[in-house]
């Protein structure tokens, strides 16, 4: 897995408010193996956060090269 400290290239096709949202996304590479579900922890720091942001109402998308998916995600719990 990989971070980039800045919204995502594409993030305005997406749900995400790229006003208020975490400037940051993570990359995640799958090396040829098979699987059904996973679990991800992705922190950011208060620093990350857009002003105004209220992280409780952040969620997840998947950007799968021309088109978002919303995994079903836990609620956010703290900054790290």
């Amino acid at each position: 897995m990989s971070t980039t400290s800045i919204d995502h290239p594409n993030i305005n096709s997406s749900v995400i408010s790229a006003s208020k949202s975490v400037n940051r996304y993570y990359s995640l590479t799958n090396s040829d193996i098979v699987f059904k579900n996973y679990n991800a922890i992705f922190y950011f720091t208060a620093a990350d956060v857009d002003g105004g942001s209220n992280t409780a109402n952040f969620n997840v998308e998947n950007y799968r090269g021309s088109s978002w998916l919303v995994p079903a995600t836990s609620l956010p719990s703290s900054y790290k």
